[in-house]
């Protein structure tokens, strides 16, 4: 198809179907086209008389018509333009009846790209050149064969073999079908009907009832184990005759390609609808943790102070302790639901994930059971990611879990790191997913696997194959979400009773590794004697606040939304060091206030803090730059460190300044 322009013909009475067509053509590389749209019976009739054209692509469906009605009529009028059916529903019926009708290809509607596109009509030309090659004369048969790429066979009406081309003799891959066969005078039907099972003799059947002209062509899909690889082709037979002799062409093409393209395309629709199901899930997931994190706050905050100012031994203390643990489970749930919904406020450093596994030992050792064997092969040249350290160990710890409970009688837990290039076909098949340099870390197990349905529903929240008692379902849907908000993708291979293994892939980085810092914090109450106006729309978090800031010595100003904020701003004439504003407010939000207050006192520092990401302040879950965040729920150790550490370091520049 190479060099001049290739003239289309398109037969569709819908116009959206033209428009789609027309765009498709223009993005197929390497050939130019010329359409032409005709919307009727007649219309196409007088189109292919008159002009034409290279290739034909005919809408089945044309009023009182159809396609194949037509492919007949401009067949038997002596045209011999190639024609390429195209169907609303996919069939094996309509694909047999579009070869009967003279059909060089049919295509499904809704599935046609670029790429496909351009195979059909390459394979079209070239079917209609190998046939006009045939008419011209015997004296070139041969060497027309042996131009061709399919595997083709000219048999005569016994089904004697009487040529093949260069492709076909040179087949050495397994295809009994073709490989097996390069000696010429040898009856294929036989071959056929003894050497290949089912699909053998289905072939020479229809061999047969081409030959017998009880059928036009014949058309089959098989499949194929070739060179120790699944293999797909397509037999094609047609009949035409040689000095009034009936006589068969053979062709085998290789259709792996495409039926791997196929089964790709299908497995990406397959991942995009699962991907929009559990998006949809994350944002109710993330909205319920918002909610909840606000009510944390003075429950976490209230049994803190609670258990500052009772002694040890009153009766007292052991309630407060009891509330504070049962907050703290809930907080950790609703930290689960921002990992899964991907609203967490990433910190991300540039690691090296050899580093992080080795430094979870200890950790890891209390996990992993003494029946269970831990191995750990660890690429010493592996390169850097850029991730929330504290994120990886949450998925290196989750996925060690689910590995140690997939094996309650033992067996072999296995770490791994590796620098892997993930190619595009590798990454059209996940969604997501680009393709380039990755960090691949994995966690393989011994354990029971899983069969296929459980697979395609592990990372949803709240599935488990677990006791109740034993999980909440949300572990591995906490580790889907940390991956997805780094950049990066998860694959899942299990084999029941066999075991299962988990890769994690992370965007590999050039910049320099950072240091994760010493990992020690105090957890005194720190005081100070600043101003800070608290603005928080939520009662009893305000409250809380302002209680724990005025008993270590901070002066406060409130207000429960950005009107109220600054009207007391306006009204205190001495310096506010700092504001504390929530993110997400009714009528004005946290980002939109401080930028109002930046333009009437630009020497106030500003602290956000929220339950979750806002796309206001983070974009993918990472701070903008020179934004000061503190995520709820937090302690009062929390919050006066914060402050302190805010308050302490030298202004630098804000976010918008």
């Amino acid at each position: 198809m190479n060099g001049s322009r290739v003239c289309v013909l398109l037969v569709d009475d819908d116009e959206d179907d033209y428009v789609m067509t027309r765009d498709v053509l223009s993005e197929i590389e390497g050939q130019r086209f010329d359409l032409e749209w005709v919307a009727t019976y007649e219309a196409a009739l007088e189109a292919i008389e008159t002009h034409r054209p290279d290739v034909c692509l005919v809408d089945y469906h044309l009023g009182a018509h159809n396609g194949l009605d037509l492919m007949r009529e401009v067949l038997a009028d002596g045209s011999t333009t190639p024609m390429i059916l195209l169907t609303g529903q996919g069939g094996h019926e309509v694909d047999v009846e579009a070869m009967k009708s003279g059909a060089a290809d049919y295509l499904v509607k809704g599935q046609i790209e670029a790429p496909l596109l351009g195979r059909s009509i390459r394979y079209a030309l070239k079917r209609a050149q190998d046939l006009e090659a045939l008419r011209e004369s015997e004296r070139f048969l041969q060497s027309s064969l042996d131009a061709l790429s399919a595997y083709i066979a000219i048999l005569d009406e016994s089904g004697m073999i009487i040529a093949v081309n260069a492709a076909w003799q040179g087949f050495r891959e397994g295809n009994p079908l073709i490989g097996a066969i390069h000696d010429l005078r040898i009856n294929y039907l036989e071959v056929c009907e003894s050497g290949f099972g089912e699909r053998g003799r289905e072939i020479a059947a229809g061999i047969r009832e081409v030959i017998a002209d009880q059928r036009e062509a014949f058309y089959l899909e098989y499949p194929c184990e070739c060179a120790g690889e699944p293999q797909w082709f397509v037999a094609r037979v047609t009949r035409f005759t040689n000095k009034g002799v009936p006589m068969v062409v053979v062709a085998h093409d290789d259709i792996t390609e495409l039926k791997r393209t196929e089964e790709a395309l299908q497995e990406s629709e397959e991942q995009l609808r699962q991907s929009q199901k559990m998006e949809a899930i994350g944002r109710l997931a993330g909205g319920i943790a918002h909610d909840f994190n606000n009510l944390l706050v003075p429950i976490t905050g209230y049994s803190d102070l609670l258990l500052l100012r009772l002694a040890e031994d009153d009766p007292m203390h052991r309630h407060a302790e009891q509330i504070k643990k049962s907050a703290e489970r809930a907080a950790t749930l609703t930290h689960q639901f921002l990992a899964f919904s991907r609203k967490q406020v990433l910190q991300p450093r540039v690691l090296n994930l050899n580093a992080v596994v080795t430094d979870m030992d200890k950790m890891l050792k209390r996990l992993i059971r003494e029946d269970i064997e831990w191995v750990t092969l660890l690429d010493p040249d592996i390169g850097r990611v850029k991730a929330d350290p504290g994120q990886i160990e949450q998925v290196i710890m989750n996925l060690t879990v689910n590995a140690c409970d997939a094996m309650p009688e033992g067996g072999k837990l296995t770490i791994e790191t590796a620098n892997v290039e993930l190619d595009e076909r590798t990454a059209e098949r996940h969604v997501g997913v680009q393709p380039g340099p990755y960090v691949m870390l994995v966690l393989s197990d011994t354990g029971c696997g899983m069969d296929e349905e459980t697979r395609s529903q592990i990372f949803e929240p709240f599935f488990t194959t677990k006791d109740k008692s034993k999980g909440t379902g949300l572990g591995l849907s906490t580790v889907y979400g940390i991956v997805k908000q780094s950049g990066g993708g998860i694959w899942v291979y299990s084999e029941l009773e066999k075991g299962s293994a988990f890769k994690v892939y992370l965007p590999r980085v050039q910049e320099v590794i950072e240091s994760l810092g010493s990992g020690v914090s105090d957890t005194s109450l720190q005081q100070g004697s600043e101003v800070v106006l608290v603005v928080e729309d939520e009662p009893g978090v305000r409250e809380l606040i302002c209680e724990i800031l005025s008993h270590n010595g901070y002066r406060i100003l409130e207000a429960c939304d950005g009107e109220h904020a600054l009207r007391a701003s306006r009204q205190h004439d001495g310096t506010i060091h700092l504001m504390v504003t929530d993110v997400v407010m009714p009528g004005m939000s946290g980002p939109e206030l401080a930028d109002r207050m930046r333009s009437e006192r630009s020497d106030m520092k500003v602290l956000f803090m929220s339950g979750y990401t806002d796309k206001a302040i983070v974009h993918h879950g990472i701070l903008d730059p020179g934004v000061l965040f503190l995520q709820k729920p937090f302690s009062p150790h929390a919050l006066t460190r914060k402050l302190r550490e805010v308050l302490d370091t030298p202004r630098q520049a804000e976010r918008g300044s």
